[in-house]
């Protein structure tokens, strides 16, 4: 749920029990606010449909939209385009009137499952230097800057830990949304399992200093 999503962005930076928590993946996001080792605020964690926004759906919806409106002239050629169709395993188009190329991502498209647009988000960091592609970063960073504005509280101190699909990736999302945290520190997270272990032994009434916390470290390292 909500608060183990939190926890795994939380435990890996260690056992401070305050701070700003993003945690943006593939098919579900959110922003959580944490206050003495516990959940205190969230945004957004509403799933593809409702909101996730700058998620791995968002992106992909984005990117797959991008390179069908190339193919049909109603919007810019961008690089969107071949890679996704390669992905895909359709052949481009042979000429402007070649439709045959929309039609085959149409029906690759639906065929899927609708969360599945998210594998496509990978497509934008992919393509650098494409201005279409930069543009759907940068409102992803301004779509997830205006989430963690929502659970941020001026009375709350501690680090911003972005982890997930999406911000785990670095670059352009990560960049605009560190950039959004002003003088904060800004911590990355490449792996949540330890979080979630910290708050498995929070709830078991454990105190999780820096020994109990080094050893699950040192525990979970050794089971790899």
């Amino acid at each position: 749920g909500e608060q183990r999503q939190l926890a795994k962005a939380h435990g890996r930076q260690g056992v401070g029990p305050q701070g700003e928590r993003p945690a943006v993946g593939d098919r579900k996001h959110g922003f959580g606010r944490a206050g003495d080792g516990r959940q205190v605020a969230v945004a957004d964690a509403l799933g593809w449909l409702l909101g996730d926004e700058g998620s791995g759906f968002w992106i992909g919806r984005r990117v797959v939209r991008a390179a069908l409106a190339d193919l049909d002239g109603r919007g810019p050629a961008t690089v969107l385009t071949p890679l996704l169709l390669e992905r895909l395993g359709i052949p481009g188009q042979t000429d402007s009137g070649d439709r045959g190329p929309i039609t085959g991502l149409v029906r690759a498209l639906y065929a899927d499952p609708p969360v599945r647009v998210a594998d496509y988000a990978g497509l934008a960091f992919e393509a650098v230097g494409d201005v279409v592609a930069a543009r759907i970063l940068d409102a992803a960073g301004a779509a997830l800057a205006r989430t963690l504005s929502a659970v941020r509280s001026p009375t709350v101190s501690g680090p911003v830990v972005l982890g997930g699909g999406v911000l785990g990736r670095g670059g352009r999302v990560a960049d605009r949304l560190a950039a959004a945290c002003g003088p904060e520190e800004v911590r990355a997270v490449a792996d949540g399992a330890v979080g979630v272990c910290v708050l498995a032994v929070r709830h078991a009434g454990t105190l999780v200093d820096a020994d109990v916390f080094g050893q699950l470290t040192t525990s979970l390292a050794a089971v790899r």
